[in-house]
């Protein structure tokens, strides 16, 4: 079957990509992949009309982002090593400037200790110390590679009346001001899943709670938060791992209010990467999936909080680490653009990838050699910018 004949099956489909919506990235990777069959022979090749006098969304300096998970604190385990190895600040400068989420489930079993050193930070299986030390590292690794940090603080942290216990967060704050660093904020990974990692059950209702408690501890630091005059997220949530479970996702929204959160994040992957097949990463039934739901939080957030910004707080193509030989291939650059595209069509302001570094999807290997991802997003870092087109 010809490019051309699947391009425009998707295009009839779609009815959200009007005048047949494609973005720079996405015309790049047909142009790639039609040089790659019509050297295989036998396959005709798409010829695609760029209308540069229409632009289809304008994204941020931001758009393209990265996550790194929490579970690196306490581990001192290769390959981020408290974050000084010279490959990966130098790897990470190419995605500058880009904001960088550091948590994920690890976050919520993570606490801050400034008096403790790096060999007594992994106090036991399930919960690690932040020391003052390794804080210090990250900042200077953020600031170095032209990164804007995003930390996730633990919510798992309750009192006996099951509110969120701010304590440990206040000393990090203070610790961080004092430090004059630039840090913004999260409170909880996907919680609507805590229940299955053995955690409270923290309502959708007092999570808004807890994060109203934290926006009025975050109002007493003005310049934590402040990264530059683009960029004014201070603090970003809910991040749970799907939209429609117990409704979480809009029940947090609706509690919450408007001016609370900076930036509406939720977190998206395609499937499960112990599963995952290889024709999945080509087929788009399973890339117009993401349409629907992309659409579907932005505008739950314009009615709830509608002064924020929408993210995909983590994304990629399968959850579970990634998929083995797959995630970490150039087959994955079909649904990494794709999402890039309609995420950028949608007003997505902020993509963050995951990861960086560690697992079957990240843009590095283990030895800090970028992985054909890595080469996808420098490039749209590069090309694309922050204009998008439409085919015409």
């Amino acid at each position: 079957q010809s490019l051309t004949q699947k391009t425009s099956q998707r295009s009839s489909r779609v009815g959200t990509r009007s005048e047949q919506c494609y973005t720079m990235a996405e015309i790049d990777f047909l142009i790639i992949i039609g040089g790659y069959l019509s050297v295989c022979g036998g396959v005709k090749v798409a010829t695609v009309e760029v209308d540069t006098l229409h632009l289809a969304a304008h994204t941020s300096d931001h758009f393209l982002s990265v996550t790194i998970d929490a579970g690196v604190i306490g581990e001192h385990l290769d390959p981020v090593q408290n974050f000084t190895p010279p490959r990966l600040l130098n790897m990470a400068r190419l995605l500058a400037p880009a904001v960088w989420r550091l948590g994920g489930t690890s976050e919520d079993y993570v606490i801050f200790n400034h008096s403790m050193n790096a060999s007594q930070s992994r106090l036991d299986r399930d919960v690690a110390v932040l020391t003052a030390n390794q804080w210090d590292k990250i900042n200077c690794f953020s600031r170095d590679a032209g990164w804007h940090l995003i930390y996730g603080l633990n919510a798992l942290l309750r009192t006996k009346e099951g509110r969120w216990d701010s304590t440990n967060a206040e000393q990090l704050l203070n610790y961080t001001s004092n430090k004059e660093y630039t840090v913004s904020w999260e409170l909880g990974n996907e919680p609507d899943l805590f229940y299955e990692h053995s955690g409270p059950n923290v309502t959708a209702s007092q999570l808004a709670k807890d994060f109203k408690t934290l926006r009025s501890i975050l109002n007493r630091f003005p310049s934590l938060g402040k990264a530059s005059e683009s960029f004014h997220v201070k603090l970003a949530g809910p991040d749970t791992a799907t939209l429609t479970r117990d409704n979480y996702f809009r029940d947090f929204l609706q509690e919450l209010g408007d001016g609370v959160v900076d930036a509406v994040t939720w977190h998206q992957y395609y499937e499960n990467g112990h599963t995952a097949k290889e024709k999945d990463f080509y087929n788009p039934d399973l890339l117009d999936g993401l349409i629907g739901s992309l659409a579907g939080a932005r505008e739950t957030a314009k009615k709830y909080s509608p002064s924020s910004e929408i993210w995909l707080g983590e994304t990629s193509s399968a959850y579970g680490g990634g998929a083995s030989n797959l995630s970490d291939t150039f087959i994955a650059g079909n649904l990494w653009l794709d999402k890039l595209g309609l995420a950028a069509l949608n007003n997505y302001t902020t993509v963050c990838r995951q990861t960086f570094v560690g697992g079957n999807y990240a843009l590095l290997d283990r030895d800090l050699h970028p992985l054909p991802d890595l080469f996808v997003v420098v490039h749209a870092c590069r090309i694309i910018s922050h204009l998008y087109c439409t085919s015409a």
